[in-house]
């Protein structure tokens, strides 16, 4: 093989690999959107009312806060909690019934943007696709690529 071949060979299969790769839909937004149809479906079988964030998240507003005071991405929280695996209800994690203070920039993503949708001494439902959860690997108490439901009233922010 000449000089001229062993270098057109290796760029030309970098080539094409670029090519697939821009041709295939990335991981996250194809498991965001199948996610996305398993929320529109779980909320239709449940005639959950609510409204869906920019980020992809859905939330149920059950109680309105003081509508003033919205938690920041870097407020700390006191929130109650329960959090359940769409798929089955599991029970995953739980606050007991009592306040658990914690720092907004420190949870998943879908938890924080669904919590900013609360104002203070809301009550409600936020529904979480895996993407903007614990994504594809899980949690030894989560499978991976699981929707997340969180029941949560927010009781206090510190911003």
């Amino acid at each position: 093989m000449n000089l001229n071949m062993r270098i057109l060979l290796p760029v030309l299969a970098a080539i094409v690999l670029l090519i697939q790769g821009a041709c295939q839909e990335p991981s996250f937004e194809k498991q965001l959107k199948l996610d996305t149809e398993i929320i529109e479906e779980y909320i239709a079988d449940n005639n959950l009312q609510g409204q869906w964030t920019e980020a992809g998240n859905y939330y149920v507003v059950d109680k309105a806060g003081d509508g003033t005071t919205y938690p920041q991405f870097f407020s700390t929280v006191q929130v109650v909690y329960t959090g359940t695996l769409l798929a089955d209800g599991t029970e995953f994690d739980s606050s007991d019934g009592f306040p658990v203070p914690f720092e907004l920039g420190r949870v998943v993503t879908g938890f924080r943007d669904g919590l900013m949708q609360f104002s203070e001494g809301g009550r409600g439902t936020i529904i979480i696709p895996s993407p903007y959860g614990y994504g594809n690997n899980g949690t030894p108490s989560i499978p991976g690529k699981s929707i997340l439901r969180f029941d949560i009233t927010l009781t206090d922010v510190v911003n």
